[in-house]
């Protein structure tokens, strides 16, 4: 009853995001998402199609947006105008010591 042990196959690239259709899944959302209202909420075959199209405007935006800048930046923007509260605010003496 000895088994040979087999070696366990491990994907090469273990930290990417997973991806639907060439997409990351934030933008792949976006995309469902237009597509859902569209089809749930809209009954003029033209209104749904200009919907549909501003949804894969929309997507092709934020991937372009999200290769140009760097990560953190849309929190950063949400943090500078105030809309999402910092967790807990650092001492003062670390302020110079990370570039604030």
């Amino acid at each position: 009853m000895s088994e040979e042990l087999q070696p366990i196959k491990i994907n090469k690239f273990i930290d990417t995001k997973p991806m639907v259709g060439n997409l990351e899944t934030d933008s792949f959302l976006i995309l469902m998402g237009s597509l859902a209202i569209a089809g749930l909420f809209i009954q003029d075959f033209l209104h749904q199609m200009l919907f549909v199209i501003f949804g894969v405007f929309l997507t092709k935006l934020h991937v372009k947006t999200k290769d140009k800048l760097v990560r953190g930046f849309f929190k950063h923007i949400l943090y500078s105008f105030g809309i999402v509260k910092t967790k807990k605010n650092i001492p003062f003496y670390q302020r110079y010591f990370i570039g604030a």
